[in-house]
């Protein structure tokens, strides 16, 4: 059994480090990208660890011993981050982002008398034990017990996140059950390990196997829904789209007519000659976005001209003149977009 398991684990790792490739080429969202497939690499990562260790072949990589138990660290945050990139469009990556590595940090300070020995040392030892047995000193206890708080944690700020988007809540919220499911798996792992039962027996091997393809589900969904398949059934020729594409902006940015506050897909569509079904395929398939997202984004980018060009100007007007109906749905459409509010942002621009 543990041979087959380990054979398992190593083509799983395979088959992942050839799949985090994917995101970077086909998902037109920068941090999407990103996350996805740091998602996809650190289980990977962790897959490939517990191949090589129940196979012994660890010896040959020991600095690879024990980085399965840093991924637990990265994962809750980079799932954190796969959502916040569908619910902030133009999210970028921050230096206080970094912050959320401190759990992976402090785990790695903990551990450092065994991480950060040479690797020879590591062989030797690896060469001198028959079976890997699993730590259950108070400290793992406690850090284990750390690992599973950031997995809630983060699993309830994403649950914020997509009760605050909004859009593809139905389809989000699904994939948000397949990370709590990730969460009992973890903690039937841990608590086998803790109760004497060791790395080897078929519950310890189940969870690892359902926590890593849990884990692939929730990327390979969002890289499907990515490419939208909304409107596969119906094309848009390439020089519809194009003639479309072209008059779409001459409107955005030279008539600026998204600062109609009551600017509608069906008054958008007349304009251009087209229906609001052709409209709203290409507004998806060209911008990735929704009608609304798509208008608020042209807003939000004018708000932010007017912050900038005229800063004693009252935010509520700016709101006003760049086309929204109130101070709320500016206030959440621009933390949407730029990830702080308007205020946040004419703060930062006069500091």
């Amino acid at each position: 059994m543990k041979i087959a398991f380990s054979v398992f684990y190593l083509l799983a790792a395979g088959q992942g480090f050839m799949m985090a490739l994917v995101p970077m080429k086909r998902i037109k969202f920068r941090m999407l990208g990103f996350s996805l497939a740091g998602l996809i690499l650190i289980v990977s990562i962790q897959l490939l660890s517990y191949g090589l260790s129940y196979s012994m072949l660890i010896v040959h990589f020991p600095h690879l011993w024990g980085v399965s138990s840093i991924a637990f660290y990265l994962i809750a945050p980079l799932f954190y981050f796969v959502f916040k990139s569908k619910s902030v469009s133009k999210l970028h990556f921050r230096k206080i982002d970094l912050l959320h590595l401190l759990p992976a940090v402090l785990f790695i300070i903990v551990k450092s008398d065994f991480f950060f020995r040479a690797g020879e040392d590591k062989r030797e030892i690896l060469e001198s034990i028959q079976v890997l047995t699993p730590n259950l000193s108070t400290t793992s206890l406690i850090m284990s017990v750390l690992a599973l708080i950031q997995l809630v944690v983060y699993a309830a700020a994403s649950y914020r996140l997509i009760n605050k988007n909004g859009e593809n809540k139905g389809e989000d919220m699904a994939l948000l059950r397949v990370v709590m499911v990730y969460i009992f798996i973890f903690i039937t792992y841990k608590a086998s390990i803790f109760s004497g039962f060791g790395y080897y027996t078929l519950i310890c091997h189940l969870c690892k196997v359902f926590m890593g393809l849990s884990v692939y589900f929730v990327a390979y969904t969002f890289l499907v829904s990515s490419n939208n398949k909304k409107y596969r059934n119906t094309n848009l020729s390439s020089s519809f789209a194009a003639n479309i594409t072209k008059s779409l902006s001459r409107l955005m940015d030279e008539e600026k007519i998204f600062r109609n506050n009551r600017l509608t897909l069906e008054t958008l569509a007349s304009r251009l000659n087209c229906t609001t079904h052709e409209l709203s395929q290409l507004i998806n398939q060209h911008f990735g976005k929704g009608f609304s997202s798509f208008i608020n984004g042209y807003r939000v980018e004018d708000a932010k001209e007017s912050i900038k060009n005229n800063p004693s100007q009252k935010l509520w007007q700016v709101g006003l003149n760049a086309g929204f109906n109130n101070r709320i749905t500016f206030n959440n459409a621009f933390k949407k977009e730029l990830d702080c509010t308007p205020s946040e942002y004419k703060k930062s621009r006069i500091c």
